[in-house]
This record gives C-alpha cells, sequence and structure tokens, in this order.
C-alpha cells in the first residue's frame, strides 16, 4: 500500500526537490492492488495501529508496526520503481503512510529510530547501486564504436523494405525469364531492378550519417548514443528523462546523503542508546519470565 501524495524525500527539513521529485510531478507511482485497496487506503491515510489508543502523553507509535515499511520512513522505498523492466525488484508489502512519517517525526526518540532506519536503507541502497555497477561493468564491453550507420525513420524502413523485396522480386523474374529463353522480357525485368536498385542506393546513401558511438550511464548502467544526428540526440534525451536513469539517481542521490552522516558519525549516539534501550528492556523481560538476565548469565 501507498500514500496517494506523491513520492518524495524526506529530510531534516520535509520534502526537497531531487530527481525523485521529478518522477512523482509525471505521476510515477505505484498504485495498490484492488483486492486490498480499501485497507490499504485506511492504513496509508490511518496508519495500522489507527484502532489502538495513543499513550497518556500523546505520543503515537504506530510506525513501529511490523507491516510498516521503514524504508519509507527514512526516505524512499524503491521496489516498486523498476516495474516491468529488466531490473524489476519484488513488491513492497509494507505500508506506505505519510501520516507514520510524521508520527515518526513527531515522536520524542525520532532520532533513535530515524537512525536505525536510515542505516537499513543505507544497507539496502548500497545493495542495489552494487548491483547497478556490476551492470554498468557488463554494458562497457558492448558499447557502440563511432562509425557509419543507416538512420531511418518507421516509414522511411517500411519503403526501403519493400523496394528491396520489389529489386529481388524483379532478379529472380529476370532469371527465370531469360532460362525460359524470354530474352527481352528478362532484359526489360532486369532494366527495371536496375532502376529499384539505384533508388535504394541513394536512400541509403542520404540517410548513412557518422555516429558518435555510445556511453554507458555511470547512474543506471544503461547505454546511450553520444553523436548528435536526430536520433542520437533523441534517445540520448529519452534516456535522461526515462523511469530507471531517475530512479538510479535518486537512489545514488539518497546514498551520498546516507554515507555522508554514516562518516560523521550522526548514528554513533543514537544506535548506541538503542541497544542500551533494548538490553534494558530484555533485561526486564528475563525478570517477569522468570529467566536470568542477561548479567546473570554472564
Amino acid at each position: 500500500a501507498e500514500s496517494s501524495r506523491p513520492l518524495q524525500f524526506r529530510g531534516r527539513q520535509g520534502a526537497v526537490d531531487s530527481p525523485l521529485h521529478a518522477m512523482a510531478k509525471r505521476g510515477w507511482q505505484k498504485q495498490p492492488s484492488a483486492q486490498d485497496n480499501a485497507r490499504a487506503l485506511l492504513d496509508s491515510l490511518m496508519g495500522p495501529a489507527r484502532d489502538k489508543k495513543a499513550k497518556n502523553d500523546g505520543i503515537r507509535e504506530g510506525f513501529k508496526e511490523a507491516n510498516v515499511c521503514k524504508r519509507y520512513l527514512a526516505g524512499l522505498c524503491p521496489n516498486d520503481w523498476f516495474k516491468n523492466t529488466k531490473r524489476e525488484m519484488d513488491h513492497c508489502n509494507g505500508i506506505h503512510s505519510d501520516q507514520l512519517v510524521d508520527e515518526l517525526q513527531a515522536h520524542p526518540e525520532v532520532k533513535m529510530y530515524m537512525a536505525q532506519y536510515e542505516q537499513e536503507l543505507l544497507d539496502f541502497l548500497e545493495e542495489i547501486c552494487m548491483d547497478a555497477d556490476r551492470w554498468i561493468a557488463r554494458e562497457r564491453g558492448n558499447l557502440k564504436q563511432p562509425g557509419k550507420e543507416l538512420q531511418l525513420s518507421t516509414g522511411q524502413r517500411k519503403a526501403l523494405a519493400e523496394k528491396q523485396d520489389q529489386y529481388r522480386t524483379l532478379i529472380d523474374l529476370s532469371t527465370r525469364l531469360g532460362d525460359e529463353g524470354e530474352v527481352r522480357k528478362s532484359s526489360a525485368a532486369m532494366a527495371e531492378a536496375q532502376d529499384i536498385k539505384k533508388e535504394i542506393e541513394e536512400i541509403t546513401a542520404k540517410f548513412t550519417v557518422d555516429t558518435g558511438g555510445e556511453a554507458v550511464c555511470e547512474a543506471c548502467g544503461v547505454r546511450y548514443p553520444l553523436g548528435d544526428t536526430p536520433n542520437e540526440v533523441g534517445d540520448r534525451n529519452s534516456h535522461f528523462s526515462g523511469k530507471m536513469h531517475e530512479a538510479y539517481s535518486a537512489i545514488r542521490e539518497k546514498v551520498l546523503e546516507l554515507r555522508k552522516k554514516k562518516k560523521n558519525g550522526e548514528w554513533d549516539e543514537e544506535t548506541k542508546r538503542r541497544k542500551e534501550k533494548e538490553k534494558e528492556k530484555d533485561e526486564e523481560k528475563g525478570v517477569k519470565d522468570g529467566s536470568p538476565s542477561p548479567r546473570e548469565r554472564g
């Protein structure tokens, strides 16, 4: 399930413009499946813990539920961005709710939870980037080199194919008539074939251009043309404005942001505090269950 609001990065200052924002403006959003549409809508609008009462201090913690997508809470969940492509990923069954994002941001322990979710998101996104890097390395061996290339529109290609068929038919006819002793008819068919051959050569010469070869995109690993012919410029522009390129650009942008936080130690204190709280809870649980605490077992 997913919120009906546009996909966005979320940071300390809220949503910001990014390649992901461009995708959202184009309407590239995952649609909920029909069978769970009603529940998905309620979950995304009100959260999975909508029937639970808030704590006495008004703090809500629906974002902690197991069926909530923590990657979405941390900024983005890319699982459904590659639908119907060679890079398609498993569908994310977690709840994508902007209300839960706001709930997390309002929680007094937001830094602690966000540190956990962002670390997990970084690990996940780095795996995606490593897969893309392997794709890039493979595609570098498949690049077209600069050279001459026949570039035709669909209509021109169809017309050329028809002329080539006519040429072959006339050559076969001329040969058959010659074998049958129909010399005059054979010569006429051959002359017509030569006229069509000349037309084919003129078309080929007119639309054969010098191409600039190819490069591989360092964001997504898709090959794109480098030259300045109309076809090459169009294909190159289509690549850089396409879904896959925007998706990988958004992912790599987020990875850089999270790596910077990791390098600067922004998560260290909160991670330490979270582990201490988890240890205290385990000890309290051990006392209630009558089992020895970690300290007693030690």
